[in-house]
């Protein structure tokens, strides 16, 4: 359920109680804090009611490109998540945990609700041959008033739990056997928990060139594939670049005076939100990856211009990716005639 636009009133009571709201859309954590709300996709909050014995397959938030956290409020959640591999280990992650009866590209960027996906859930064996590999499995459950943030490329799956016996070999199995122990009868596996999706920006410059670059990676390697990426890299990168350049030529110039507040009502300043000067160097080489990969389509699209006689070279693109780029396909990239394209 959308509690924006659904459930209005427990929206505003989660963001007033939340105690860390700088790592939901938009805060002073995500990279989405330079783009507008309107001109940004919907990441959540969303609430979810699921029975026990519901299970995701092994999959990645947003095809790799955003991060996600879960908020559980009532029930048990079995957790497996993987350290962030590059591409050619997720597929061998993927065919240790969950066999080789389906490829393992199929079950990587399919739909982690799809019902005709393999339903094994990995094994003790299989984890311990992931902690071989070093991959660092974390096998856990998310008990009720606990939250986990699941950073952006991280492999993970979760499952209600329900009080039927696993099977030894389960990875949950002894987890699951010491929770049940302690229940109380009268008390209900029904899960509820909160869940959001958003794009981390990282503290020191290089954390933050290793999330903008893993984004960028992903947001690639799903063009390749025909996927939508649900993070907007390239537009929250120029949005982001923009933004913090006027802020620091704006302290550079004033010093500690501030343009905009008076000194009593200026906001503090976390240590752990980076400076403008720390996220300008940390997103310098993805910003040049980015301004030069756009440059070169330019130089060759004029020149193909100038080889065909002037005329402008018009090509219907098999997948418009809106998320990628709102200005050019977007009615209206900043979102004001409240126009939901659907198809794309």
């Amino acid at each position: 359920l959308d509690l924006v636009k659904l459930l209005p009133w427990l929206h505003k009571d989660f963001e007033r109680n939340f105690r860390l709201p700088d790592i939901l859309p938009g805060g002073r954590y995500c990279m989405m804090d330079a783009v507008n709300p309107n001109g940004r996709p919907f990441m959540g909050p969303n609430l979810y009611m699921t029975p026990p014995g519901t299970y995701t397959h092994i999959h990645q938030d947003g095809h790799g490109t955003v991060d996600s956290g879960h908020f559980c409020l009532s029930g048990y959640n079995e957790v497996l998540m993987i350290r962030r591999i590059v591409e050619r280990r997720k597929i061998h992650v993927v065919e240790l945990l969950m066999g080789k009866e389906l490829p393992a590209e199929d079950i990587l960027y399919g739909l982690p609700h799809c019902d005709d996906q393999v339903s094994q859930w990995p094994t003790k064996d299989s984890i311990k041959k992931c902690e071989e590999m070093g991959y660092c499995p974390s096998v856990f459950i998310l008990k009720p008033g606990q939250m986990v943030h699941i950073n952006k490329g991280r492999l993970h799956a979760f499952r209600k739990m329900s009080s039927a016996q696993l099977p030894k070999t389960d990875c949950h199995c002894d987890l699951r056997d010491h929770i049940l122990s302690s229940l109380q009868p009268s008390e209900s596996l029904c899960c509820a928990s909160i869940a959001w999706d958003w794009m981390y920006k990282g503290i020191s410059p290089e954390g933050i060139n290793r999330e903008v670059s893993s984004i960028l990676e992903c947001a690639r390697l799903n063009r390749s594939r025909r996927l939508q990426s649900l993070a907007i890299p390239e537009t929250t990168l120029l949005y982001l670049a923009k933004n913090v350049i006027a802020d620091f030529r704006g302290q550079k110039r004033d010093g500690d005076k501030s343009i905009i507040l008076p000194k009593s009502a200026r906001i503090y300043r976390n240590n752990c939100i980076p400076s403008s000067k720390k996220v300008l160097r940390g997103i310098l080489p993805s910003l040049q990856f980015v301004v030069s990969k756009h440059s070169s389509a330019s130089r060759s699209s004029k020149k193909c211009q100038l080889e065909e006689g002037g005329y402008d070279k018009l090509e219907i693109i098999s997948k418009p990716n809106t998320h990628e780029n709102p200005d050019v396909f977007a009615l209206d990239p900043y979102g004001s005639s409240d126009f939901f394209c659907k198809i794309c």
